[in-house]
């Protein structure tokens, strides 16, 4: 005997960015290489991409992908090459990207031991720590604390550092 099947309902998501469900697919596009990283706000507010192609993208989760004539373009809210953001260190691109809080954003640059906090509305450079002066060893793991004031580092020099999340 056999049981008829059964179709279940998605059910959507509360942990999904506003703007989406889990059931709806949405594509953002712009990057002409592969993406190396993508960093999701505290606020489910803005998605932030870098990479290959040099290229820091963030985004908006505002708009609703059930709104008319929405194009990819809509979404974007920066588009900046990555080497104009610190140009005195000849980065070409980042590794990676994290959000520390809902206003700083931190990027680990191609060397894997450079730190750039940026404001997250403009993606302007605030501090540079060049961690291989400091230390010399490559940051593998890193992590923000609940408030967003710290961003522990840890690496190849087996020690976890701390750091202080710059102020806006």
């Amino acid at each position: 005997m056999q049981v008829p099947s059964q179709t279940t309902k998605k059910k959507e998501s509360a942990h999904a960015p506003v703007g989406f469900s889990t059931n709806k697919h949405l594509e953002l596009k712009g990057h002409s290489k592969g993406i190396n990283w993508v960093s999701l706000s505290p606020l489910d507010e803005k998605i932030t991409s870098v990479g290959l192609d040099g290229t820091l993208k963030i985004f908006s989760c505002k708009l609703r992908s059930t709104e008319m004539n929405i194009k990819d373009s809509d979404y974007l809210l920066i588009d900046k090459k990555v080497d104009r953001i610190v140009p005195d260190l000849n980065i070409q691109q980042f590794k990676r990207i994290l959000y520390c809080n809902k206003d700083v954003l931190v990027a680990l640059a191609e060397d894997e031991k450079t730190l750039i906090f940026m404001d997250g509305k403009n993606a302007k450079a605030l501090t540079v720590i060049q961690n291989s002066t400091l230390y010399g060893a490559k940051i593998t793991s890193w992590a923000v604390s609940a408030d967003g004031k710290y961003l522990f580092t840890g690496g190849e020099d087996n020690v976890i550092h701390m750091w202080s999340v710059p102020v806006i």
